[in-house]
């Protein structure tokens, strides 16, 4: 059994990203189990971070045998991700991480 954790912006907030989550989530695409962890949902700071700590918690009780496929867009989900990324390194996950955003140069 194929288990993933993705872990990215909230699939039901407006965006590229966003939709590509909710894509393969809701046409269980690439695994078995698929579960979506959420670290932003809009400009709302103070909400984002609550969110990213969820995931964080999330993913330090994750079971090992589990993906965490990361999805880091342009702007400030380098600082949440990249923490979270560190999270599921030390708690011995296989990390996947995919760029999405139109402003990473060629």
């Amino acid at each position: 059994m194929i288990a993933v954790t993705h872990v990215g912006p909230d699939m039901y907030s407006v965006g590229g990203t966003q939709s590509v989550i909710r894509v393969i989530r809701d046409n269980n695409i690439g695994a078995d189990d698929i579960r979506v962890l959420s670290t932003w949902n809009g400009y709302r700071h103070l909400k984002n971070l609550l969110l990213t700590a969820r995931a964080g918690l999330a993913l330090a009780r994750t079971s090992r045998p589990r993906i965490a496929h990361f999805h880091i867009s342009n702007g400030g989900a380098w600082l949440r991700e990249g923490t979270l990324l560190r999270v599921a390194r030390a708690r011995g996950l296989r990390v996947i991480v995919t760029l999405h955003g139109p402003d990473f140069p060629e």
